[in-house]
């Protein structure tokens, strides 16, 4: 081949890979570049055939990359040329340098071009791009152990994506179910509505797919025995109950717990201990508010039940117990989510005392001033 005629060649090709990188000048396009061209890219869908489609390709590249910094080192691996010297195909090894927000990308791709000398011009009727896969192919010709890889590993994140969406939906609904309550306490407006927000409680554990049957919350009186106001799914509305002390597990605990300052223990009543239970609050406890009517059957529901597992919480103010009958105690999250909503209706339950108390002076101001009328 004449130097005159290799040279062309070399200046077709720069002049071809430049354009390619990212050149400006597309005017020489025919004049390098076969009308029936068909290239291969880097990509799925990237299938030129004609030079039409090369150059709608160029600018949507130049589109793509504005405010891009691209550059591109080539090392040609074996230039093959034909025995009429007329064909030319070269080999080539491409690294891309691009910066995207000063972040720097490298990039390596293998890119074949063949050129055919046609009327004293080179023309390039084909070129090939890929990127190849970081594989060896002593092991794993086709990629399979790396595509089982990249699998296992697409797998991984998409699982740990998942789990934190869920995670984070969970925390919505808690948080909603949260602040219906706090909405609730912030609506009262006399003591006795302190029994809405108690049945928001439940409502609220309920809509939050927590199996149970109903939560507590307990004052303790001087005399150690229990003010109870009582929340159950199956009674509907909450009451409020005097609990005379006596010798049994509910009490101990309490008693175990209060006296070496723990605010949070589980218990689990055995059948017998459930049943003396029950009959201490049927034959014992004094009704403060009306109380659902109990059937015989419900009644022998609660007498019979095989176990009675429940969470207790103790805040300053207030103990908040979450109990269920013939079931297993209660998980690691839903003791977390007790304890939150606890936390939260203890902010009702100082409110309900401070409405109580507003209660009782404006009670005793009615009086002092019935008492003024009838001294005057």
């Amino acid at each position: 081949m004449t130097t005159e005629k290799k040279q062309l060649l070399d200046k077709t090709f720069q002049s071809f890979m430049e354009l390619g990188l990212g050149g400006e000048n597309m005017d020489f396009l025919d004049d390098m570049v076969a009308k029936d061209v068909v290239g291969f890219g880097t990509t799925i869908d990237e299938k030129i055939f004609g030079v039409k489609e090369l150059r709608d390709l160029l600018i949507r590249q130049k589109e793509q990359s504005a405010g891009v910094d691209i550059k591109g080192k080539i090392n040609t691996l074996d230039i093959h040329i034909s025995s009429d010297e007329n064909t030319a195909i070269l080999t080539n090894e491409i690294i891309l340098y691009i910066t995207v927000d000063d972040n720097p990308i490298e990039m390596y791709l293998r890119f074949s071009v063949v050129l055919e000398y046609v009327q004293q011009k080179w023309m390039v009727v084909h070129w090939h791009g890929s990127k190849p896969e970081h594989v060896e192919s002593e092991k794993d010709t086709w990629g399979i152990e790396t595509w089982k890889e990249k699998a296992e590993e697409l797998e991984r994140v998409v699982a740990e994506r998942t789990a934190d969406l869920v995670e984070k939906n969970r925390e919505l609904e808690i948080e909603t179910a949260l602040e219906r309550v706090r909405a609730k306490t912030m609506a009262m407006q006399k003591s006795q509505d302190l029994l809405e927000v108690i049945k928001r409680v439940t409502d609220e554990i309920s809509n939050l797919g927590i199996e149970f049957e109903g939560s507590n919350f307990v004052t303790v009186k001087p005399d150690k025995s229990w003010l109870m106001w009582i929340c159950t799914k199956m009674e509907k509305f909450p009451f409020l109950v005097l609990i005379p002390y006596f010798n049994h597990k509910e009490f101990l605990d309490y008693d175990e717990a209060k006296s070496n300052d723990i605010d949070f223990y589980t218990y689990m009543l055995s059948p017998d201990e459930s049943a003396t239970w029950m009959q201490h609050f049927f034959e014992k406890s004094t009704a403060l508010t009306p109380m659902p009517v109990l059937t015989n059957e419900r009644i022998d529901q609660l007498m019979q039940a095989s176990n009675q597992a429940a969470s207790i919480f103790l805040f300053d103010n207030i103990v908040f117990a979450v109990f269920r009958l013939n079931g297993n105690p209660f998980t690691h999250a839903e003791n977390a989510i007790f304890k939150r909503i606890g936390g939260v209706f203890e902010q009702a339950y100082i409110r309900f005392l401070d409405l109580q108390k507003a209660e009782v002076q404006a009670r005793e101001a009615q009086i002092e001033a019935a008492l003024e009328r009838v001294r005057s």
